[in-house]
């Protein structure tokens, strides 16, 4: 699958999410698109300082 798909399906569903969860996110420059196993990937869960990021938890 290409990533033009990959993101465009990626976008799709994180639209689901926020429309769900009442959350938007807002992202200039901060996508990244992998082709390995990023199985053990943790996001932040700071609901008070804005942020949204991840690191891998291994």
């Amino acid at each position: 699958m290409s990533n033009e798909t990959r993101f465009a399906d990626f976008v799709r569903e994180l639209t689901e999410l926020s429309i769900k969860h009442k959350i938007a996110i807002k992202s200039i420059g901060g996508v990244h698109i992998y082709d390995c196993d990023i199985s053990d990937i943790v996001y932040s869960n700071d609901s008070t300082s804005g942020d949204l990021y991840y690191e891998f938890s291994s």
